[in-house]
């Protein structure tokens, strides 16, 4: 008697640990297929009311060890920042191009009898081409950025030890020098 109730208690056992294993494996194969549909989507460019534009992009699903396995310079850039990786939430990376056309009077210059005089200035993150003809400047100005974005876990503290999670932080750093980061918000939506 008391081993068929040890029998169906083991069996019980593992029928309840297969299923759990067996969900476990059903979400990690569901992660797997996004994150393939995630690298094989491409960015998707659209306008917001005629003149905004916008991006949409599939989230990769990533663990610790794989996002320090694939994304050594990332990794690197948040210990730089002082985060720890486990604590990392999530980590967005876009980039920007700025370009603008212009057309615009020159003024308290010296003009040089020439007819025309060429004007370039190039570096990895800024690009000026133009001609000033006479008192007029015509040309094109570009400009590329890069911003990495960084949301993770602040824990509590208690003497020397860390604990629980105070609050979460943004940290976003941009790879132009020439830019400045004047406004962020992270809004994150609980169900």
């Amino acid at each position: 008697m008391w081993t068929r109730a040890l029998a169906f208690a083991g069996l019980g056992a593992t029928l309840w640990w297969a299923l759990k294993y067996g969900q476990t494996q059903r979400r990690e194969c569901i992660r797997l297929a996004g994150n393939q549909s995630a690298l094989l989507a491409d960015l998707r460019q659209y306008r917001l009311r005629d003149s905004l534009q916008a991006a949409s992009v599939e989230v990769l699903m990533l663990k610790n060890a794989e996002f320090e396995r694939h994304f050594a310079e990332l990794k690197q850039m948040v210990r730089e920042m002082d985060i720890k990786v486990k604590r990392v939430e999530s980590v967005a990376t876009a980039a920007t191009q700025t370009g603008r056309q212009i057309s615009a009077p020159v003024r308290d210059t010296v003009i040089a009898r020439q007819p025309a005089t060429l004007i370039r200035y190039t570096d990895p993150f800024l690009h000026l081409d133009g001609i000033v003809t006479g008192d007029r400047f015509d040309g094109s100005i570009v400009s590329y950025d890069t911003l990495v974005q960084v949301v993770h876990r602040v824990p509590r503290k208690f003497l020397f030890f860390r604990f629980g999670t105070k609050c979460l932080r943004q940290e976003i750093v941009s790879k132009n020098p020439h830019s400045r980061i004047t406004y962020s918000e992270y809004i994150r939506l609980t169900h």
